[in-house]
């Protein structure tokens, strides 16, 4: 925002808000108050303390712009209030944490809200268009999952951005193009939200349509399908396969193994069956391009990966065991499991142990799998974060 003029202004009124001059001054003030249950031994609450001093007003000023005031309307389908807001105040000086992961998302997912809200209040002539498109497609596509996949694979390898295929007119290209030896990797990123009103039904039906939308594919009105990130990948499949891709032909397409992948930015999206749901499209979509003749034996399965999973392991990635290597192993241990064929209900019990077992999110797996083989490696946060943080001092 700071380096992109569209968005400067939108910044400004931002950081305005919080009485804050650069935005390191903001995330310096943030960062403090979400840090601070970690360190708290009181389990039934947590309280944020203003130390008395020639900072004790401009503190408090900053925590009650976050604090939900007793005459505040709360929507019963959602947390967007909380989730802006996650403290109330207890007297002045001290507030309370309402829930510790809202405080948490704070720093980051809670901040495009307040942009929103404030980006409506800006004169015509300032407002930011489209802010949750730019969000999504500029700052999530084009910056977080380009620069994370440049850095999980540091070595030489044939890739293509989203971008870079666009320019070279390629229509429907996907947002990343990897193909390390005989290992492809097909990426489609999708920033997106649920309607609170929807996910406040609590129905199944709901939920699906919904997703589907934007994931496997929108029927308008006329009739015709709007492709989704299912139906993206498998076209890209299908061109790969055809030796149609013409940003890479240097393959023999029954040689190459195929993993597409669907970027999610959002952790409510990694919960159990999710990844069965949107695998169950995509399969129906495979076999109809095996229906039509091509080779598609080595197309495996869809992977749901939160971007966050690939920023946390970043290193471990780049080092010890790449992506595709452990989307491999994902996919043998998702697609391992004992058939239910018994009246027992023993047999049954144990049955849904074992499938549930193996319907993991992939961040889940990721991590469980590094853990064990101590292939974790610490992201380089410290060297990253603390002198962008403080370089106007250093300065």
């Amino acid at each position: 925002m700071e380096k992109t003029n569209l968005t400067k202004p939108l910044l400004k009124a931002f950081l305005d808000n919080f009485n804050s001059t650069t935005w390191q001054d903001y995330l310096k003030s943030l960062i403090p108050l979400t840090t601070s249950f970690i360190n708290s031994e009181n389990e039934a609450h947590t309280d944020i303390l203003i130390k008395a001093g020639e900072k004790f007003k401009v503190g408090c000023d900053f925590v009650e712009k976050l604090i939900v005031t007793v005459d505040e309307k709360l929507d019963e389908n959602d947390f967007i209030s909380l989730r802006a807001k996650p403290f109330y105040k207890i007297q002045d000086g001290v507030y309370r944490i309402i829930f510790n992961l809202f405080v948490v998302e704070k720093i980051f997912k809670g901040v495009y809200f307040f942009l929103r809200d404030i980006n409506t209040t800006l004169p015509n002539d300032v407002k930011v268009p489209d802010l949750k498109g730019i969000y999504g497609h500029q700052f999530s596509e084009q910056f977080l999952v380009y620069k994370m996949m440049d850095i999980i694979y540091p070595t030489k390898c044939i890739r293509f951005n989203g971008k870079q295929l666009d320019e070279s007119g390629m229509v429907g290209s996907p947002d990343y193009y990897l193909r390390k030896g005989k290992d492809v990797i097909l990426l489609e990123s999708k920033d997106f939200l649920i309607r609170a009103d929807k996910k406040g039904t609590f129905d199944f039906d709901v939920y699906e349509e919904e997703i589907g939308k934007t994931l496997y594919c929108e029927v308008k009105s006329n009739g015709k399908r709007k492709p989704g990130a299912v139906l993206q990948l498998i076209n890209n499949i299908k061109r790969i396969l055809k030796k149609d891709f013409t940003s890479d032909t240097a393959y023999y397409y029954k040689d190459i193994f195929i993993y597409p992948v669907l970027i999610t930015h959002d952790h409510q999206y990694d919960t159990p069956g999710f990844n069965d749901l949107i695998n169950n499209w995509f399969q129906f979509e495979l076999n109809i391009l095996g229906d039509e003749g091509l080779f598609i034996n080595r197309v495996k399965p869809i992977a749901v990966v939160n971007i966050d999973s690939l920023i946390f392991h970043q290193k471990g990635l780049a080092l010890n065991m790449p992506l595709h290597k452990m989307l491999k192993l994902y996919h043998e241990y998702t697609h391992i499991y004992t058939s239910y064929k018994s009246d027992s209900s023993e047999v049954f019990e144990q049955y849904k142990k074992e499938r549930m077992s193996n319907m993991i999110p992939f961040s889940l797996f990721l991590t469980k799998y590094f853990d064990k083989h101590n292939f974790y490696e610490k992201p380089p946060i410290d060297d990253i974060v603390i002198p962008e943080l403080f370089k106007n001092e250093i300065e």
